[in-house]
């Protein structure tokens, strides 16, 4: 089998890059639930962050996965033998999505409908927040399923060649 090729690397750096995010996401997790920025032994310092636990909760565990859902992706569609143009398609939806999910977590935590919509029964008007967050989702979870789909089909396409 081939190495991966250049656009596929790119997207195992962006998924790494979404790791990142997260684990800066689980800092601020700890001083959301804290409502306090503590470090040992130097002090605390009072800080109320944005949004809820629940909201940096997801600013953690979101970009974690996706990250990691993104390096699987690509190495995947490297073990499914994907042709060079469908590599390089996965590659590019895989950024995609890290960066759409990315905005989204980032986004609805200034957000009045948590980024879920412009405009709900539950929370009411959204803001510019909600709107970002919503496109960038919305922009993510339609180059995934179009990756996942590809990738879906070229699996299928490898269990007949093994039959």
């Amino acid at each position: 089998m081939t190495a991966l090729s250049h656009d596929q690397y790119r997207a195992i750096v962006h998924g790494l890059y979404s790791v990142v995010l997260g684990l800066l996401g689980g800092v601020f997790l700890i001083y959301s639930a804290l409502d306090e920025v503590a470090i040992w032994p130097f002090g605390a310092w009072s800080w109320l962050l944005p949004g809820d636990v629940s909201l940096w909760r997801a600013m953690h565990t979101g970009p974690l996965l996706n990250g990691v859902l993104a390096i699987v992706l690509v190495y995947v569609s490297h073990s499914l033998g994907a042709s060079f143009k469908q590599a390089r398609h996965i590659a590019y939806a895989v950024i995609l999505m890290v960066w759409g999910n990315a905005l989204f977590y980032v986004f609805r935590i200034w957000g009045e409908t948590r980024g879920l919509a412009v405009e709900s029964q539950q929370f009411g008007y959204g803001n510019l927040a909600d709107f970002i967050a919503m496109c960038s989702a919305s922009i993510a979870m339609v180059t995934t399923f179009y990756a996942v789909i590809l990738l879906i089909v070229l699996g299928l396409n490898k269990l007949r060649s093994l039959s």
